[in-house]
């Protein structure tokens, strides 16, 4: 195998370099390595071998270490950087404290949680001094067919380093492999979604739990109706008053002003402004009923996403449905006194005509309100 030899000073950083794999099959595997020095060595070839260092000092098992993941231009391959043609990195470090001549390595590699290759391609050789840190991408004959599919369930391991003095088994220091760093991801990513699923949730309860109490304060539409049969008693007052005069000249009381007094005023306050305050009411009570299932459905939602009940949504409902019973209870009084002085009304004022004048009153009073449920 060919290596493209570049040593890095302990001081410097990394140059990743990328190269393709090899097909499944070649009788041979690819080699490039790099390291962080600004100065290059040449390319070694076929025709003019690289240059085989001097032996060194034998090193010991935990005197190197090394790393190996699946590497897409100097970052671990994950879902989100893969661009078709990742390798796989090696980086070994010299910890010992005498120079090591690297030959090459023994790699093994998994896939899907499963062991599927041991290989151990050589390199052209490299005189690490102590502390220097040398990376190689690597090209391999039948490591895992690098695609889209199978990259994030890829790993590599580095189990010997080849010296001039034999096998050291090095230090493995493990790389984030596309597979961790894509799960590690996905699941912050749905640890902050859910966190902010679960903080909108919330706030969409604690707002409907506001909205119920707000909408649940019926005062104002049942003093509305309360007014509106204060008006009527009043007219109905007239009517009892205008009555006393009896058929007056020309039957012009009892046709005309009592039979107004009952058949328009007493019935439009009846039938038209209590009429329209009262609907007020029952619409209002709708509203709130929906507003107590949307906060019946926040509870449920709540207990089956693990989230705590909102504060006060119990103690919110009940409320509500105390406010309804006694809105209603209240309304369908006043309904009932409504349609009682629309009843008495037109009794007198058809009672009010008598002798020549008699039959001019408006006759049997129209129905009355109906009581609100």
């Amino acid at each position: 195998m060919n290596l493209n030899q570049h040593r890095a000073l302990p001081a410097a950083g990394i140059i990743f370099a990328a190269m393709a794999i090899a097909a499944c099959g070649n009788s041979a595997s690819s080699v490039n390595a790099a390291s962080t020095s600004a100065a290059v060595a040449p390319l070694a070839s076929s025709a003019a071998p690289a240059p085989v260092a001097p032996a060194s000092p034998s090193a010991q098992s935990g005197e190197l270490s090394a790393s190996c993941q699946l590497d897409d231009g100097g970052q671990p391959v994950t879902a989100q950087d893969y661009d078709g043609s990742p390798g796989y990195e090696v980086a070994v470090t010299n910890d010992a404290g005498s120079p090591v001549t690297v030959n090459g390595f023994a790699v093994t590699f998994s896939a899907f949680g499963g062991l599927v290759d041991n290989e151990s391609p050589t390199v052209d050789t490299t005189l690490m001094e102590p502390g220097e840190r040398w990376t190689y991408t690597l090209g391999f004959e039948n490591a895992p067919q690098v695609s889209e599919n199978t990259t994030l369930n890829e790993t590599c391991s580095v189990t010997e380093v080849d010296t001039d003095n034999g096998a050291v088994t090095p230090t493995v220091i493990n790389e984030p492999d596309g597979q961790q760093n894509t799960q590690q991801q996905e699941q912050q990513q749905a640890q902050a979604s859910a966190a902010a699923a679960n903080q909108q949730q919330e706030q969409n309860a604690q707002v409907d739990v506001a909205t119920l109490t707000q909408d649940a304060n019926f005062s104002s539409d049942v003093g509305q109706v309360g007014s509106a049969v204060t008006q009527t008693d009043s007219d109905l007052g007239q009517t009892r008053s205008d009555a006393a005069n009896g058929n007056g000249d020309e039957c012009i009381n009892a046709s005309t002003t009592v039979y107004n007094d009952a058949a328009t005023t007493v019935y439009n306050d009846v039938l038209t402004t209590a009429y329209n305050d009262v609907n007020t009411v029952a619409s209002d009570i709708a509203t709130v009923r929906g507003d107590i299932t949307t906060i019946q459905s926040d509870q449920a939602a709540l207990q089956s996403s693990g989230l705590p009940e909102t504060p006060g949504a119990a103690a919110a409902v009940s409320a509500a449905k105390s406010a309804i019973a006694s809105a209603i209870s209240t309304i369908n009084g006043d309904i009932q006194h409504e349609n009682d002085d629309l009843d008495t009304a037109y009794q007198i004022a058809d009672s009010v005509g008598t002798g020549a004048c008699a039959g001019d009153g408006p006759g049997s009073p129209p129905a009355g309100l109906s009581p609100i449920s």
